[in-house]
């Protein structure tokens, strides 16, 4: 069998686009690639053309239905925009490489002359012609030239396994996964792991991409949305824009989604994307490694900076840290520049972050971003079994778009449940069909919220002691949290109101109702409470806690 990969393009090597395998996977997911294409479904790059190759013609109908449009935006991205998309019912289902052993087996051969026929079996070559076409060929020579014969039957058979297993773990060992071999050439492999070397650490990668067409627009996100769109028509507007939230309603969405728009408008802008830990690591290890005017260059020239999950910088051991993005957001600032954030709560509650950086990130546009309503949540299954080629009744959205409700990632959960389900039952996705399937997903994410729940997020808002709600402290610094704790406790808990009273320190069932209608008066009135060393009114400070609330459960 020989496999030909042919890129065409005009730059240097080094510059030279990522591999047909990396794109696609990226489009895809890693996860969706490795479960649909690292068995024995084949992938053939040739020069004006992708071809997958099945075992069965129920796979083909199934990867041709769930992912041609990736397939050929990826091939066209690839070869030019006349290439096409084949699928085509393999003859053998066997791969080729486990064939050609096997036709080694028949002659015999000892354990190292088939080992030494595997490594001989790959030839990789890489040629860079004037007009900067790279071309990688693959071929198997003829086998039986190769081997000794004279072999017993069990013998050739421990010679096939060895060889297999060289195969699997020398050719295949940079994808990360053993049969991802035999999805494609072995200069793709050669490709990606030279490519991995070159990285510097910044947020290209090959990371599945977002889009803000892709993001569903509603009540809860409208503002979010329109920050972003304006940030990335006018970079430099709303500077700095600090995104927050509880985790899964979007924000890395609307961050990815702001760098690819940006990019859109202007493709020459210099978009920098880390997360909070990445800069971290980055950070450090340029401290170490005498690289930190390289490092500084890369994130105080950008026209855009965006920093992913801010309270990652929380505590008290990553100083030296956020004083170097302090400094850094102040070189962008008075360049005019962009910068983004994120976090799952407002900054101001984050502890260890500094004064001085809270400053700067004030002087921009904060913006709430609340879990997805119904609406919103409907629209996100819909583009999701959309963009997996899924029909889906209004029916089977609303029952999910009902159940799951905590984040969006468990609406993706979902949509992954149903298409495993129906492809494997070979049914249509019925609203008995998401029952059955997801009747585990909906009993944990129903999961009742718990008086210890309650307790936990209380404390955590408002920088307070574990168990000191519990406990008959009586200062305004506890009873606030205390009252407020039993508040929500009514609300989000099914228990008692004598159950909720021995929680929190004993009190009695009048207590709790006391407590109930002075928290009600709080927020008809905006009463302020102290929360994290700030004031905020009543209802925020409940919002927030419930925002805890929601990621802890998540």
């Amino acid at each position: 069998m020989e496999i030909t990969v042919t890129q065409a393009d005009q730059r240097a090597p080094d510059q030279l686009q990522p591999s047909f395998c990396d794109l696609f996977s990226s489009r895809i997911g890693a996860d969706r690639f490795n479960l649909w294409f690292a068995g024995e479904t084949v992938l053939i790059l040739q020069a004006d053309r992708v071809v997958v190759e099945t075992f069965s013609s129920f796979a083909q109908d199934a990867l041709r239905r769930m992912f041609f449009r990736e397939l050929e935006e990826t091939v066209r991205q690839v070869l030019g925009s006349s290439a096409t998309v084949v699928f085509q019912v393999a003859s053998d289902p066997a791969t080729a490489g486990v064939s050609n052993l096997q036709q080694m087996s028949k002659v015999g051969a000892s354990p190292s002359g088939v080992a030494s026929a595997a490594r001989a079996a790959v030839v990789r070559r890489v040629t860079l012609s004037q007009g900067g076409n790279t071309s990688c060929e693959i071929s198997q020579p003829d086998w039986k030239s190769r081997l000794p014969s004279g072999r017993t039957a069990q013998e050739n058979e421990d010679s096939l396994s060895h060889a297999s297993e060289l195969m699997s773990t020398e050719l295949c060992k940079p994808l990360g996964k053993k049969s991802i071999g035999r999805s494609l050439s072995v200069a793709e492999q050669t490709h990606r792991r030279e490519s991995s070397t070159r990285e510097n650490g910044a947020a290209r990668s090959t990371r599945r991409s977002f889009s803000l067409n892709d993001f569903v627009s509603g009540l809860s996100n409208r503002l979010a949305i329109a920050a972003v769109e304006q940030g990335a028509r006018k970079p430099g507007d709303v500077s700095p824009l600090v995104i927050h939230g509880p985790t899964g309603v979007g924000k890395t969405h609307l961050l990815e989604g702001f760098c690819s728009r940006a990019r859109e408008l202007n493709p020459r802008i210099n978009a920098q994307f880390f997360s909070a830990e990445q800069f971290t690591t980055n950070f450090l290890s340029a401290l170490h490694g005498s690289g930190l005017p390289a490092f500084r260059r890369t994130c105080r020239n950008a026209d855009i900076l965006v920093i992913d999950d801010l309270q990652f910088f929380g505590g008290s051991r990553k100083q030296a840290t956020v004083m170097e993005l302090q400094h850094t957001v102040d070189a962008l600032l008075r360049q005019g520049r962009q910068v983004v954030c994120s976090c799952d709560r407002d900054p101001d509650s984050i502890e260890g972050i500094g004064p001085e950086l809270l400053a700067r990130l004030h002087g921009g546009m904060h913006v709430r971003l609340s879990p997805p309503d119904f609406e919103v949540r409907c629209g996100i299954v819909r583009g999701l079994a959309e963009r997996r080629g899924l029909s889906v009744s209004d029916d089977v959205v609303q029952f999910v778009a009902t159940h799951m409700t905590r984040h969006a990632r468990e609406l993706s959960g979902a949509i992954n449940r149903l298409e495993a389900a129906s492809l494997m039952l070979g049914v249509s996705i019925t609203l008995s069909l998401a029952e059955e399937s997801l009747a585990d997903l909906m009993r944990s994410s129903g999961r009742s919220v718990r008086l210890t729940d309650i307790e936990k997020a209380v404390c955590s808002a408002f920088g307070l002691e574990s168990g000191c709600l519990q406990s008959s402290k009586r200062g305004r610094t506890v009873n606030q949290p205390r009252m407020l704790a039993m508040f929500l406790a009514r609300k989000h808990t099914p228990a008692a109101l004598v159950e909720i009273g021995s929680y929190f320190g004993r009190r009695s069932h009048s207590t709790v109702i006391s407590a109930h209608k002075s928290v009600a008066q709080w927020v008809s009135k905006r009463v302020p409470v102290q929360l994290a060393g700030t004031l905020w009114d009543a209802e925020e400070a409940i919002r927030r806690v419930e925002d805890l609330l929601r990621s802890r459960a998540g």
